[in-house]
């Protein structure tokens, strides 16, 4: 069936993108790098906002908001692997807790 409409059409050959709406078409054995570029989109989202003090509450809407929206879509789509995750997850709490290379801050830890 699709050979017959392929050459009833004039096809030559069939070719996918890389990514289609911003996610890869033909997803392997390796899922770990395919979605390596979701971490470090949303570290580059964060860092951009490194220079600018904010509230804790300023803080908070900016990552639901903007940071938090990053991965939805790729995460209603396909199952990310947990270190993606936790890269994520990383990212997001050293930008809340505001820790940088020189200067650490605690982050805490639920009783649970």
């Amino acid at each position: 069936m699709k050979d017959t409409i392929r050459v009833g059409l004039d096809i030559q050959n069939e070719a996918l993108a890389e990514k289609y709406l911003g996610l890869p078409t033909a997803v392997g054995r390796s899922t770990k790098e395919t979605f390596e570029y979701i971490p470090s989109r949303l570290k580059g989202v964060i860092s951009s906002w490194s220079g600018r003090e904010a509230s804790c509450a300023g803080r908070e809407i900016i990552l639901k908001s903007v940071a938090q929206a990053v991965p939805t879509y790729s995460m209603s789509c396909f199952l990310l692997p947990v270190d993606t995750c936790k890269k994520m997850r990383s990212s997001i709490s050293i930008y809340w807790w505001g820790s940088s290379v020189d200067n650490r801050h605690m982050h805490w830890m639920s009783w649970e």
